[in-house]
């Protein structure tokens, strides 16, 4: 789904944070707690979720069709549900990190975790998608500076300035990010930071 609420392939739980765990799954098959670990080591202060929610939303996009499981042996302890993206979750995934988000406030959470995971895939989908984000805030300034050049409400073009002055920041900030990824050309690799 997209962060409006409209899929964009057949993920269909309606909730964002299956993203992250069809990102993490991704990188490598893996148990249900390394998913949450990752979640936690690499993005806890910016993705946050609970165990629980993990195993829930991992149930869901089973059923969804988005992962499947094996169970692996271990010796002296339980079986571990080992999970795997299926073809649709690989394309669901692949469609998710491309994407730049559509509104500013999504920018906080979803841009910063999409960008972590681009960054997995190769430093040039992470410039690729920091490129898109920039042209998608550009877009939103034009959008909120015509409705402002429209306004008669002295309040409504106080805080129309407001937005703008937010997206111009945010622009730099994007822009510092861009320029830093393009001057790091290190290889990201799919690390496995469980």
């Amino acid at each position: 789904m997209t962060s409006q609420g409209q899929t964009t392939g057949a993920v269909n739980t309606g909730i964002p944070a299956e993203f992250p765990i069809l990102a993490v799954i991704n990188i490598a098959p893996v148990h249900g707690y390394d998913v949450w670990r990752y979640l936690k080591r690499n993005l806890g202060n910016v993705w946050q979720m609970g165990r629980s929610q993990v195993y829930g939303l991992l149930a869901q996009l089973e059923r969804a069709g988005m992962v499947r499981h094996e169970r692996v042996e271990q010796s002296n302890l339980p079986a571990r549900k080992v999970f795997y993206l299926t073809e649709e979750g690989q394309a669901g995934v692949d469609r998710w990190i491309r994407e730049p988000v559509d509104h500013v406030r999504e920018l906080r959470v979803e841009f910063p975790t999409k960008l972590h995971f681009a960054r997995t895939c190769s430093n040039a989908l992470a410039q690729e998608l920091l490129e898109r984000q920039v042209a998608v805030c550009k877009r939103k300034r034009t959008e909120i500076e015509t409705t402002r050049s429209l306004s008669t409400s002295v309040i409504e073009q106080h805080v129309l300035d407001y937005r703008i002055r937010v997206v111009e920041a945010t622009v730099l900030w994007l822009q510092d990010m861009l320029d830093s990824e393009g001057a790091d050309k290190e290889t990201v690799t799919r690390e496995n930071n469980y």
